[in-house]
């Protein structure tokens, strides 16, 4: 159950985007791999993060939380995944 657990975790992690620091980022470039994840340098000497391809959109996110919210499982058994996938989840970072 636990690797189950650890599995769905860091799949949703990587869903909402908790897994794409500006570390990773800049590792990236520094291993030159996945170029369209690279920082974007911007005026003023400040970089912007690019949005993940597999990353949820604000839109998407909201819509995934609001079906598990609905979800009906036996007690204890989604309680965690339900917890890991809350509302405050939701991204805000994105840009309209």
């Amino acid at each position: 159950m636990h690797v189950e657990r650890n599995v769905s975790e860091s799949i949703l992690k990587y869903l909402f985007g908790d897994k794409d620091t500006i570390e990773v980022c800049k590792d990236l470039k520094e291993v030159v791999v996945m170029q369209h994840l690279w920082l974007h340098q911007q005026g003023g000497g400040s970089y912007k993060k690019p949005q993940a391809p597999y990353v949820f959109t604000r839109n998407d996110a909201k819509a995934f939380v609001d079906f598990v919210a609905k979800v009906q499982a036996p007690t204890w058994y989604a309680t965690t995944f339900k917890k890991t996938c809350g509302q405050s989840k939701v991204p805000t970072h994105e840009e309209p």
